[in-house]
């Protein structure tokens, strides 16, 4: 078992000292520190969580609602820091799933 834990630490070593890595924890410092980038992810976060419930419960999504949904998406679109951490953060994701991917069939055995 030590052997597994320690192909894994490794593992984690590796994943943590990647460009991916370090892209996508550099781009989500970048909008930490950013007063209108945060506001304007969770206000588009807290709205696709309002329409999704709207969705959910079978009730319509108004004009109104959809409307703003778009202005936020637009706004989202036109912060460069933001579209600089969701680009990192999709290469991140896509490292993460390709590494899940190569020991997922270990999961066969």
């Amino acid at each position: 078992m030590q052997e597994i834990i320690a192909a894994a630490e490794q593992l984690g070593k590796l994943i943590g000292g990647h460009a991916r890595t370090r892209a996508f924890l550099d781009a989500a410092r970048a909008v930490a520190g950013d007063g209108d980038a945060q506001k304007t992810l969770r206000e588009f976060q807290e709205h696709v969580d309002r329409v999704h419930q709207l969705e959910a419960s079978g009730r319509p999504i108004e004009p109104d609602e959809k409307r703003r949904l778009t202005a936020l998406q637009e706004a989202v679109a036109s912060n460069d820091k933001l579209k600089a951490m969701l680009r990192a953060q999709a290469d991140y994701l896509d490292m993460m799933n390709r590494v899940y991917q190569a020991i997922e069939p270990a999961d066969d055995a």
